[in-house]
């Protein structure tokens, strides 16, 4: 028998891109998202018993459903200069921006939505190091779904 292997994706193929506004838009990967980066979809579940006729006395059945669907865009690592200014600015508006969120692997998912900025974090470590960034999008819409090419 021949063995299978999980094709992996490298950490790095996953991109997340910020739209400019412009029209045509163009999509760029920020780059203080260096580090780490993760994307989280949530279903909101509603869960509902229904009770048996037969036997009222008698447990029922759970049965669930998705009330609405959110999405999450965190990313981190080393503060590119000028990032602090550009990203501070943004958290503060309070605007949607476009994003792009792309498994960029064949096969792969890409995920475009109008997103927020809810947390931007600038840290600094031991004497001699660089600043470190942290951020999260949360979407703002339902996002789309696509396939790479």
């Amino acid at each position: 028998m021949v063995a299978t292997y999980v094709n992996p994706n490298a950490n790095e193929q996953l991109l997340v891109k910020v739209g400019d506004g412009a029209s045509p838009e163009v999509f760029t990967a920020p780059v203080l998202i260096n580090t780490t980066r993760s994307l989280q979809l949530t279903g909101n579940a509603v869960a509902t018993v229904i009770p048996r006729t037969d036997d009222v006395s008698a447990p029922g059945k759970t049965v669930r459903g998705v009330s609405s669907v959110d999405w999450q865009v965190s990313g981190a690592g080393i503060l590119h200069v000028g990032d602090d200014k550009t990203y501070t600015d943004w958290l503060l508006t309070g605007a949607a921006k476009n994003v792009k969120v792309v498994n960029n692997k064949t096969g792969g998912v890409i995920l475009t939505g109008s997103a927020v900025l809810t947390a931007f974090e600038i840290s600094g470590g031991e004497v001699a190091g660089k600043l470190t960034c942290t951020l999260t999008l949360m979407g703002a819409d339902i996002p789309a779904a696509t396939a790479t090419a």
